[in-house]
Formats: structure tokens, C-alpha cells, sequence
């Protein structure tokens, strides 16, 4: 049986009140928890490609996925409630909270497109042609909306740059596998119990036992190309800009 730790900061309790969680930090716990259901869920034949261990391309979609469960109204409905009176958080401040949450969904995407376009360049071919400070500065010109801002060098401390070494665009990718998950199964009942055998059986039980493309591949019933992925961001900006539209009506 497996033995699974969730490692996250939280507000610690008083002898007045307990542990009190920010919406950001109900995200956190949710992402979290992602990766300890694919870790408790997994049913493969050896523990060291149980679960977690696995390429991080499939690693991270359980926990993306997730978020999406903690940015929706009928999920959060369920706990969102005063701590004292248990008097359950207003429709409306739910729904609010969740666009408030959506609001720039395309600008994050665009912003992790030059993120993964960056950490790329840096892990490619050696040696480099210009300063570290330079090749941001021109990718960022390349990829992203915002101009580089001259005499910086925030790259310098973005750990994930040297911590995950030409991978971080594994949060990108496994964000459109997550969404295009979210879009097929829970879009239109987070709760549905047929939904979640499905991807626990489909996905979840398989751990690092098969690799990625083919998991994904059967379990979402088509390939796993470039296009169906960009495709899947693209639906999620759409999705997140209705539900904006809809409630700042």
C-alpha cells in the first residue's frame, strides 16, 4: 500500500480559528492532491514506475487537471462555507472568484509558450551565440507580448530553468492534455462518478508502465499530436473567456 506525503505551505492554526486557505492556496492543495491520487491509484506491476514515476510530460497532468476541479462553482460549492455559522459562500462570489481566476487565461498561455521557448534555447545547441541575458531578451521578443525590460536578468532566478533542464515545457503540454481531458469527461459534470473510473482506470492506473503517448492515446481516443494539443489550449481560452463574458454581465 502506498504511502503518500502532500508537501505544501499552509497557514498554521490558532487556538481562534483553523488553518484558513486563500483561493490560491485551495489551488495548491488541489495540484497536490493530483499527484497523490496518481501515486495511491496506480496499479502497476513494479513500484518504481508507480504512480509519480514517470516521464514529467504525463507527470504533471493529474495535478493541472486538478486545478481545474478547484476553479469550478459546483466543486468549490461543495466546501466553500463560513468556518463558524457553515454558511455555504454566495453563487455569485463563487462564480465571480472563478473568472476572476480566468480572466487572463490567454496571457498565462502565451506567457508559458515563452517560458518553454526560452528553457529550449538555453538547453540546445552549445555553445550559445550570445549572452544568456541576450537570447532572453530575443526570444522574448519572439514569443511574448510584453517587451523585455533593458538592465534585467530575471532568468538568473527562475530555478525552474536549471531544476527541470529542458522540461519546462512539460507544464504547457501537460496542460493541454489536461484540459482536453477536463473538456471530455468533466466539463459538464465535475462529480460524475463514470467519468472518474474512466480516468482512473485509463490513465491513473498505468503510472509509468506504458509510455506517455500511448496512455494518452488510448485513454483520449486520438493521437497525441502538436495540433490536437494546440487545439485543446485554444478550446480552453475560448471556455474561459465565455465564462467571463457571462458573469461580468
Amino acid at each position: 500500500n502506498p504511502v503518500v506525503v502532500l508537501m505544501l505551505n499552509l497557514p498554521a492554526p490558532s487556538w481562534r480559528k483553523p488553518s484558513l486557505l486563500t483561493p490560491s492556496m485551495v489551488e495548491n492543495l488541489f495540484h497536490e492532491m493530483g499527484h497523490a491520487m496518481h501515486s495511491m491509484l496506480a496499479r502497476t506491476t513494479y513500484q518504481h514506475i508507480t504512480g509519480t514515476r514517470c516521464s514529467t510530460d504525463l507527470a504533471e497532468v493529474p495535478s493541472v487537471l486538478m486545478e481545474f476541479f478547484a476553479s469550478d462553482p459546483r466543486v468549490l460549492s461543495k466546501f466553500a462555507k463560513h468556518y463558524k455559522t457553515g454558511e455555504p459562500l454566495p453563487e455569485k462570489a463563487i462564480r465571480s472568484l472563478c473568472a476572476a481566476k480566468h480572466a487572463f487565461t490567454a496571457s498565462e498561455t502565451q506567457l508559458q509558450t515563452f517560458y518553454a521557448a526560452l528553457d529550449q534555447t538555453y538547453h540546445g545547441k552549445h555553445p550559445l551565440n550570445a549572452t544568456t541575458t541576450e537570447i532572453l531578451a530575443n526570444v522574448q521578443k519572439e514569443y511574448y507580448t510584453l517587451p523585455y525590460v533593458h538592465n534585467t536578468a530575471w532568468q538568473l532566478r527562475f530555478s525552474h530553468l536549471f531544476g527541470y533542464g529542458a522540461k519546462y515545457y512539460s507544464y504547457l503540454l501537460s496542460r493541454a492534455v489536461a484540459s482536453w481531458i477536463w473538456q471530455d469527461l468533466f466539463r459538464e459534470n465535475p462529480l460524475s462518478r463514470d467519468s472518474g473510473e474512466k480516468y482512473r482506470r485509463g490513465l491513473l492506473a498505468h503510472g509509468g508502465g506504458m509510455p506517455p503517448p500511448e496512455i494518452l492515446a488510448k485513454f483520449l481516443k486520438q493521437d497525441i499530436s502538436a495540433s490536437n494539443l494546440a487545439r485543446s489550449l485554444i478550446n480552453e481560452i475560448e471556455n474561459r473567456r465565455m465564462e467571463v463574458n457571462n458573469i461580468s454581465r
